[in-house]
């Protein structure tokens, strides 16, 4: 496994506990064929993200990081087109 999904699982755990009905929906925006930016370092201990540090890590991989930005972006339309048809 190279990604766990630990912020949903959090959302899982706390809404079962109060007796809340919830579904999970994640859109995966890459795939194994490529590899993801290291992003480790701009990433604090509370989850906050540190743009210097993200844009500097990024610009030493352009082409990884093209790519990951491409990815997310389309992955984020199918997440809106979903939304709003759920909603509508």
């Amino acid at each position: 496994v190279q990604v766990v999904d630990m912020e949903s699982f959090a959302y899982l755990e706390f809404l079962q506990k109060h007796r809340i009905d919830v579904s999970i929906l994640r859109i995966v925006s890459d795939d194994l064929k490529f590899d993801l930016p290291n992003l480790d370092s701009a990433i604090d201990s509370s989850g906050g993200i540190n743009p210097l540090t993200m844009t500097a890590t990024m610009l030493k991989n352009p082409l990884i990081s093209l790519r990951f930005i491409r990815n997310s972006l389309n992955a984020l339309k199918h997440l809106e087109k979903i939304t709003y048809a759920i909603f509508s």
